[in-house]
């Protein structure tokens, strides 16, 4: 249910104060009561914020998307609003002595719910405080920017004499039939673009009188790392250990041993720079893989077999942020095709090609401004192998983790990863291995750990 909104006052203007902050900026919202609600409300009618609020998530929109422009104009309107007041809680670098220092200020701005910006001007904070001695004369300012619009009241006059004589016709009696006459109709006019001016502001009196960027247009400063980028490419060095085992009754036939792959992966979101309001916005695919050559050498028999080691995985991904801040984690739900083969010729230990479908998610969480931690994991339900020496399968899934480091500077990434992973599988009968006795009934677990190490490109 909507909060009730005041009744507005004949003529006055009807206002709606939205506190917001820039990532890292002060949270004010605490102050937006004492400081600019009350005192205006001395001359315009004041709506509660949350019934604003409201309004935009009931439209569709992201409530930390409140004081976008296009929101303004598209829902100002439809909480009856003729006017907002944005109070942006942000921190700036500026420059003392020649020493570039971090201030915390406010940025206030009147914006029309037609779209226009009527009035902004930057104050600074005590701390993450904005004082009553601060904001006193920016209300003061606003209040007779107000006053001297149309709908403004004006200020009280006398009555002449001579009007107040002119006598006042009776009212119309109640009984005179009223013809109900029905609305004009609504017409919905598209959102305006943002249009940015590229000349500077003047100012008077530590006020500016012209506003060359809205307040949605204003350039975020991001304090952590983008973990929503359209793009990102990684070529590095895949590094595992090998660990693979084939166990029965009878005996069994292991594998140890390094491998050192070249590893590609990417990931691409091409509506990424949509609104967040569309659900196309995190429709994404992803690719991966490894290619190598490998050499493995039986002493017990004095053989060795090379061969090519290859693996690679594609598939689409969806990915949404776990908040509404630019510090929020995001995460991407993973469904695709995976394919691995490690082919080997007169060894114990058999060759092996995996493939399956596959499905799982990757998290990827801003620490700071060139750092990001992720965590991912895969699972591989219906694993299939083409390899029938270790009897007939009767059940081959796998499972992957990974966990990593990246840093990001201006486009350039480096990542640091770890990651596990492994296939199990149970197959009856007796198997056709290069033993001295055949195994029944075999048991695989096939292990991979290590680290990758790759350089990417993110945009």
């Amino acid at each position: 249910m909507h909060a009730q909104a005041p009744q507005a006052r004949a003529g006055l203007p009807t206002i709606v104060v939205i506190p917001t902050r820039t990532p890292g900026g002060p949270d004010l919202s605490k102050d937006m009561g004492s400081l600019f609600e009350t005192p205006l409300a001395k001359n315009t009618t004041v709506l509660p914020f949350e019934s604003y609020r409201r309004a935009v998530l009931a439209n569709g929109y992201l409530a930390r998307d409140a004081a976008d422009l296009a929101v303004i104009k598209a829902v100002g309107p439809l909480v009856g609003a003729s006017h907002v007041v944005v109070v942006k809680g942000a921190s700036v670098t500026e420059s003392d002595r020649g020493r570039a220092v971090q201030v915390n200020v406010a940025d206030v701005a009147l914006i029309s719910t037609a779209g226009e910006t009527l009035y902004t001007t930057r104050r600074p904070l005590v701390g993450t405080r904005l004082t009553r001695s601060a904001a006193l004369p920016v209300v003061a300012a606003i209040s007779g920017k107000l006053a001297t619009l149309p709908s403004a009241p004006s200020a009280a006059t006398t009555v002449p004499d001579a009007v107040a004589s002119v006598p006042v016709p009776p009212s119309v009696p109640e009984t005179l039939p009223v013809e109900a006459v029905p609305p004009p109709p609504v017409s919905v006019k598209e959102p305006d673009p943002p249009v940015v001016l590229a000349h500077e502001p003047t100012f008077a009196d530590d006020h500016r009188l012209a506003a060359p960027i809205a307040v949605d247009q204003a350039p975020t400063r991001r304090d952590v790392v983008d973990v929503e980028p359209t793009f990102e490419g990684r070529l590095g060095v895949l590094t595992l250990q090998r660990d693979g085992r084939v166990r029965s009754s009878g005996g069994r036939a292991s594998y140890d041993g390094p491998l050192l792959a070249t590893s590609m992966s990417f990931a691409y979101f091409p509506w990424a720079e949509q609104s967040r309001e569309r659900a196309s916005r995190g429709v994404g695919f992803y690719g991966e893989g490894y290619l190598t050559r490998a050499s493995t050498d039986f002493r017990a028999g004095d053989t060795s077999s090379d061969s090519t080691v290859a693996g690679g995985e594609v598939g689409a991904a969806y990915r949404f942020a776990l908040g509404e801040t630019t510090r929020a984690p995001a995460i991407a739900l993973q469904a695709g095709y995976a394919y691995a083969t490690f082919p080997m010729s007169g060894l114990p230990f058999p060759s092996t090609r995996y493939s399956s479908a596959a499905v799982g998610f990757m998290l990827d969480i801003p620490l700071a401004k060139h750092f990001a931690a992720f965590a991912g994991g895969r699972f591989y339900p219906w694993m299939a192998t083409s390899n029938d020496a270790l009897g007939e399968k009767e059940s081959l899934f796998a499972m992957r983790a990974e966990l990593g480091l990246r840093a990001v500077i201006k486009r350039v990434e480096l990542v640091v990863a770890g990651r596990l992973q492994q296939y199990n599988g149970r197959f009856s009968g007796v198997t056709n291995l290069v033993l001295a006795s055949q195994l029944e009934d075999a048991r695989l677990l096939d292990r991979y750990y290590g680290g990758i190490f790759s350089l990417g490109y993110v945009f």
